[in-house]
């Protein structure tokens, strides 16, 4: 969720927001149906394998977004605002 800022420039955050809800709601609603009709097709055995066949392939995914994503980490934490002195924080000057 976070990376996606980082990601996706400032014109285009919204809809990439919303194509990635929208990805992970309907993936998140169609997984456990697909998966359970390829166990009952092949079994238990062969899904899992299948299931770690999937989760290990995000791996490269992961390792193409690193340098982007280290680009955005970079900016963080954010510099903190420097902090007023008493007087500045009352409204007097000098």
């Amino acid at each position: 969720y976070g990376t996606v800022a980082d990601l996706v420039s400032s014109e285009r955050r919204s809809r990439a927001y919303g194509l990635y809800y929208t990805t992970t709601i309907a993936a998140s609603a169609l997984a456990p149906t697909a998966w359970g009709f390829v166990g009952d097709v092949s079994g238990v055995p062969t899904t899992l394998s299948l299931v770690a066949i999937v989760v290990l392939a995000t791996i490269p995914l992961c390792l193409v977004l690193r340098p982007s994503v280290d680009m955005g980490a970079s900016k963080w934490p954010p510099s903190p605002p420097p902090l007023a002195t008493p007087r500045q924080s009352r409204g007097v000057s000098r």
